[in-house]
């Protein structure tokens, strides 16, 4: 007996109107093949769970496909671009900040640079490049006030 074949998933996911998954530009599928290849070839995984990773994730490259090859069935790439840039465009140091204030929104600038052995300038241009990034938001007076992480 056959059993259909599902149908591939679309690119982007929402909930209501918030986007929940996006997949990557069709211009990137390449270099992430590669990458899940590489992986691949150096998990540790049972191969059974690691088959079925890979099977999800072939669906995420049909998907980003078809949308590279009709970009009127979703997002344009553009839009995928501006939104995977915003994801990726975290160093590790703006992270490790993200992930404090995570924990602690009250910390201050002086206290982070206690925390992550740098000057209190250097987590000055942390908190503005995220707060551009509009990963973290200042609610409040300097004194008295706290930092909202809006994403990780």
């Amino acid at each position: 007996m056959c059993l259909p074949l599902p149908s591939p998933p679309r690119s982007s996911t929402y909930r209501d109107t918030q986007l929940i998954h996006m997949a990557p530009p069709a211009l990137r599928v390449a270099h992430l093949m590669d990458e899940l290849l590489e992986w691949l070839a150096t998990t540790d995984l049972h191969p059974s769970v690691a088959s079925a990773f890979v099977a999800f994730m072939l669906s995420t490259v049909n998907a980003a496909l078809i949308e590279g090859l009709n970009p009127s069935f979703s997002l344009s790439d553009n839009v995928s671009e501006e939104m995977s840039e915003k994801i990726i465009s975290c160093s590790e140091a703006e992270r490790a900040v993200l992930n404090l204030l995570n924990i602690r929104p009250d910390l201050s600038a002086k206290a982070l640079a206690d925390e992550l052995a740098v000057s209190a300038r250097t987590v000055e241009r942390y908190l503005q490049s995220l707060q551009q990034k509009g990963k973290l938001l200042r609610v409040g007076a300097k004194k008295g006030g706290y930092w909202q992480v809006k994403s990780l």
